[in-house]
C-alpha cells in the first residue's frame, strides 16, 4: 500500500482541526439541541429527534427504509448537547466523507487537484454554519460511499459477481440509509461503465437503482412515492434540510464526480490532443527531470492550500450567521434558566432579529432577574406585538398545528402558565406540543407539572421514559430514586410555590389575559409574576388608567418604592388624564420627575418633525416608557 505523503496528512489534519474548532467554539451544537421549533428570518428550525434505548423504540423507528440510520442520527444527535460531543460527531462524519471521496477520485482519475476531495467537507462545514441539521443526511451519504469502496474492491471479478454484490449491498443500504443509497448506485453505475467499457450491465444497475425504492419502499413498505425515494435526501419537503442550498449541493456533488468519471478519460485524450506533449491531469512527460517534477509538486500543493484555506475562511465568514446564532443562545439559556446570559445575550442582537419568541425569553429572563419592572422597555419593544409577546395568553390554549412556530409559543406558553400558577393549561399546552415532538424537555415539563397536581405516579412515568435518553437519563434515575422516599417532593420549594399559586378557577378555552392575572392575584395576592405580567401587560398595551390603579398592590411586596417604569407610567397617566394617582402614601423619586420634564421639554421642541424628535429623544429615553408611549416601540439606541 502507497503511504500518503507527509504532507497530504498534515493538509488533512489541518482541515480536520480547523473544522472541530469551527464546529465546537463557533456553531456550537448546544444551541441545535435546545433550538426546539424555533423559527427566525423565515428560517425553520426544527425539533432535536428524539432517541430511548430499548427494543420498542428500535423497532419502531427501523420499520421502513432509512429508518437505520435515523435511528444512530438521532442517538448522536443527543450528545449536541455538549459541544465538545457535538464538535466531534460531526468532524467523524466529514472525514468519514472526505476519505471515501479521495479514495474514489484518486482510483479513478489521474485527476488529483484536492479541493475537489475537500468540497464535501466545505459544504458540510457551509450547512453547520446555517445551523441545519443535517446529521441523517451525512450518516447515509457516509454508508452509500463505503459502499462504494466495497464494490470498488470486487471491480476484477466477473459480471455476474459484480451485479450480485451491487444488488445485495443495494437492498442493504436502501434498507438502511432510504433514499441516500441512490448515490451509491449512480456512482457504481458510472465505475461498471469506466472499468469494463460495457453500457448495457450499468445501464442494469441505474434500471435496478431506479426501480427498488418503488418495489421495496412503495409497493413493500407501502411508502408513498415521494417518501420511497427522498425520505432521507434534502429534496423531501419533511427532511430536516430541505431548506439548505448546500444540503443539496451536496448530495448533487456525487452525481456530478460519477458524471466525471465516465468522461474524463475522454476528455484527456482531447486535452492531449489540442494540448500535444503538455502534461494532462497530472500526467509527466517521461524525460521530464526528478527535480522539476518535485518543485512542480510543491507549487501544485501550495496552490492547493491557498485554495482549501480561502474556501474554508470564506464559508465561515459570509455563511455563519451571526443573529441567528444569538437568538438561539438567548432560547438556549432560557431553556436552562440562565437569566443573566439571556439579557447579556440580547444586548448583542439587533432590534431588527427580534421578534416574539426572543421578545418573550428577554422578558421572562428581566422577571426572574427581579429587573421586568425597571429594564423591560431597555430592550426592544413594539406596540404591534409588545403585550402578545409578553405572555402569548391570546394564543388559544390546545390550538393544534403542525408548524415549528407553534412548536416553539407552546413550549413558552407551558413554561410561562406553569410559572403563574396556571397548572391545567401548562400541562395541556405540553400535551399537544408532546404531540408534535416528544423532546426531553417537554417531558421534563410534564414531570413537574404532574408533580405540582399531586399525580406522582402519572409524572414517574415521565421519569422513567426520560431515563431512556443518554442526556436526561441519570437525572431521571436520581429523581425516581427522590420520590421512593418522598413520592410528591413535598420539600422541594419551588413546586411549593407553584402549588400555592394555583387559583380555583380553572381554563380550557381562550381567555383574556387581564382576566386570567386578575384571578390569579385575587386567588394569592404575593403572587410576584401574576403581578408584574399583569403591570407589564398594562404597559404595553397602553392601559395607565388600570396600571395606576394597580399601584395599591405594590404594599403585597417587598419593593423599596415605586419601580422606575410605575413611577413614569404613572406620570404619563396623571398628564393625560388631568387627575392625581393615590399612590397609598408612596412617592414618586425627584429623579423621575426631572426625567419626565427634561423629556417633555426635548418633544415639545421638536415635535414639528417627528423623525427629528425620535432622533433627539433615543439615545437619552429609548429605554423609558415616555417613549414607548410617544414612539411606539423602546430599546436602546444600539440595538438598532
Amino acid at each position: 500500500m502507497k503511504k500518503k505523503p507527509t504532507w497530504e496528512v498534515i493538509r488533512l489534519a489541518g482541515m480536520l482541526i480547523f473544522f472541530y474548532l469551527i464546529i465546537w467554539l463557533r456553531v456550537d451544537t448546544s444551541l441545535i439541541y435546545h433550538s426546539l421549533g424555533m423559527l427566525y428570518q423565515g428560517r425553520g428550525m426544527t425539533a432535536l429527534p428524539v432517541f430511548y434505548s430499548g427494543w420498542a423504540f428500535f423497532s419502531d423507528l427501523t420499520a421502513a427504509p432509512g429508518g437505520m440510520v435515523e435511528y444512530l442520527s438521532a442517538f448522536l444527535y443527543q450528545y449536541y448537547f455538549y459541544p465538545s460531543a457535538g464538535a466531534l460527531i460531526a468532524t467523524a462524519v466529514a472525514l468519514t466523507i472526505y476519505l471515501a471521496t479521495n479514495k474514489i477520485i484518486s482510483d479513478t482519475s489521474g485527476f488529483r487537484f484536492a479541493v475537489i476531495s475537500y468540497l464535501p467537507v466545505l459544504l458540510i462545514l457551509t450547512i453547520f454554519c446555517e445551523y441545519t441539521l443535517c446529521l441523517a443526511l451525512c450518516v447515509g451519504l457516509s454508508l452509500s460511499l463505503l459502499g462504494v469502496l466495497g464494490y470498488m474492491a470486487v471491480t476484477g471479478r466477473a459480471t455476474f459477481s459484480r451485479a450480485a454484490v451491487f444488488l445485495t449491498t443495494s437492498i442493504i443500504l436502501y434498507y438502511l440509509a432510504g433514499g441516500a443509497f441512490l448515490i451509491y448506485a449512480v456512482l457504481c453505475t458510472a465505475l461498471e461503465y469506466k472499468n469494463h467499457k460495457r453500457l448495457l450491465p450499468g445501464l442494469t444497475y441505474l434500471l435496478a437503482a431506479i426501480l427498488m425504492p418503488y418495489v421495496v419502499g412503495a409497493v413493500f413498505f407501502n411508502l408513498s412515492i415521494s417518501d420511497a425515494y427522498t425520505l432521507s435526501l434534502p429534496f423531501h419537503p419533511q427532511s430536516y434540510s430541505n431548506q439548505s442550498i448546500a444540503a443539496r449541493a451536496l448530495v448533487l456533488f456525487f452525481p456530478a464526480l460519477a458524471l466525471w468519471v465516465v468522461i474524463q478519460r475522454p476528455a484527456a485524450g482531447l486535452a492531449r490532443r489540442v494540448f500535444s506533449g503538455r502534461s494532462v491531469l497530472n500526467e509527466e512527460p517521461a524525460n521530464q527531470p526528478p527535480a522539476r517534477r518535485q518543485r512542480a509538486t510543491k507549487v501544485v500543493f501550495v496552490f492547493e492550500m491557498l485554495a482549501i484555506i480561502i474556501a474554508a475562511s470564506s464559508v465561515v465568514y459570509f455563511r455563519f450567521d451571526e443573529d441567528l446564532k444569538t437568538a438561539l443562545s438567548i432560547n438556549s439559556f432560557a431553556r436552562r434558566q440562565m437569566w443573566s446570559q439571556v439579557l447579556k445575550e440580547a444586548r448583542r442582537l439587533p432590534a431588527g432579529s427580534y421578534n416574539i419568541l426572543t421578545s418573550h425569553d428577554i422578558d421572562n429572563a428581566l422577571f426572574h432577574s427581579g429587573r421586568l419592572p425597571c429594564d423591560l422597555f431597555a430592550y426592544t419593544q413594539v406596540r404591534s406585538q409588545g403585550a402578545r409577546a409578553l405572555l402569548h395568553l391570546n394564543f388559544g390554549f390546545g390550538r393544534q398545528t403542525e408548524s415549528g412556530s407553534a412548536m416553539a409559543e407552546l413550549s413558552r406558553l407551558s413554561d410561562v402558565y406553569f410559572e403563574l400558577g396556571l397548572i391545567n393549561p401548562a400541562e395541556l399546552t405540553a400535551y399537544v406540543n408532546l404531540e408534535l415532538n416528544e423532546h426531553p424537555s417537554i417531558l421534563k415539563q410534564l414531570f413537574f407539572i404532574n408533580m405540582a397536581k399531586g399525580n406522582a405516579e402519572t409524572a414517574r412515568v415521565y421519569l422513567r421514559a426520560l431515563s431512556k435518553n443518554p442526556v436526561m437519563g441519570k437525572w431521571a434515575v436520581e429523581q425516581l430514586s427522590l420520590s421512593q422516599t418522598d413520592p410528591l417532593f413535598s420539600t422541594d420549594k419551588h413546586l411549593n410555590k407553584i402549588r400555592s399559586n394555583i387559583p380555583v378557577n380553572d381554563y380550557v378555552q381562550n381567555a383574556d389575559t387581564e382576566i386570567i392575572l386578575l384571578d390569579l392575584l385575587e386567588h394569592n395576592r404575593h403572587n410576584r409574576m401574576a403581578f408584574e405580567y399583569l403591570m407589564a401587560y398594562y404597559l404595553l398595551s397602553f392601559e395607565l388608567e388600570k396600571a395606576a390603579r394597580c399601584i395599591q398592590r405594590l404594599g403585597d411586596f417587598d419593593y423599596p418604592g415605586i419601580p422606575p417604569l410605575y413611577e413614569e407610567a404613572v406620570l404619563v397617566c396623571q398628564s393625560q388624564s388631568g387627575r392625581e394617582v393615590d399612590l397609598r402614601g408612596k412617592t414618586i423619586s425627584a429623579e423621575t420627575y426631572e426625567r419626565f420634564y427634561r423629556f417633555r421639554e426635548l418633544y415639545t421642541r421638536y415635535k414639528q418633525n417627528n423623525a427629528d424628535a425620535f432622533r433627539q429623544l433615543e439615545n437619552e429615553f429609548a429605554d423609558s416608557y415616555f417613549f414607548y408611549c410617544m414612539f411606539g416601540r423602546s430599546g436602546k439606541k444600539h440595538e438598532q
